[in-house]
């Protein structure tokens, strides 16, 4: 006895997840990631434009000024398309890490970070930690930057951020 596909069925057997399989990813993963970008892509034109993406951010509870929405989507459009495709999507919800020996990636993870003298404080990991929503009491976050500041100046500097990263995710 067959039964009749749902709507959602038919769009997940039509959409080829294989071009978005990387090592470590599985092929359910990027379904799963594909309907919530359809969620998004409330047209339904295969992109996220700048108001989809305004909206998404707010459903998701996040309040972000305009120009935080605007370079959000700037550093997200690799195409620079003034769109976000699947592929860059997938970026966004971390399925690709960037590669960690790029050291201009790496350069600009770490002045999202830093503040405008160029090292990272306590108050800097407050103010991320802030706009990820992540909450940590003021002595985590001077733990944090304990483990990584190997001079002790009380900062974290390029070279360090650098170590940390990399401990971490390799």
């Amino acid at each position: 006895m067959s039964r009749v596909k749902t709507q959602n069925e038919k769009k997940a057997n039509d959409f080829n997840a294989k071009p978005f399989l990387k090592e470590g990813v599985k092929e359910e993963e990027v379904l799963s990631m594909k309907e919530a970008f359809d969620i998004f892509d409330s047209d339904k034109s295969g992109t996220i434009d700048i108001e989809e993406l305004k909206r998404a951010i707010v459903s998701l509870g996040l309040e972000q000024s305009a120009e935080k929405i605007m370079n959000l989507l700037a550093d997200l459009d690799q195409d620079k398309s003034g769109t976000i495709d699947f592929g860059e999507f997938l970026q966004l919800l971390g399925f690709y890490q960037k590669d960690l020996n790029d050291e201009e990636h790496m350069k600009h993870l770490y002045e999202e970070f830093a503040h405008s003298d160029g090292k990272i404080s306590v108050e800097d990991f407050k103010r991320i930690a802030t706009q990820v929503g992540e909450r940590y009491s003021d002595e985590e976050l001077r733990e944090m930057i304990d483990f990584a500041d190997v001079d002790k100046d009380g900062f974290v500097n390029l070279d360090e951020f650098k170590e940390v990263v990399l401990k971490e995710y390799k």
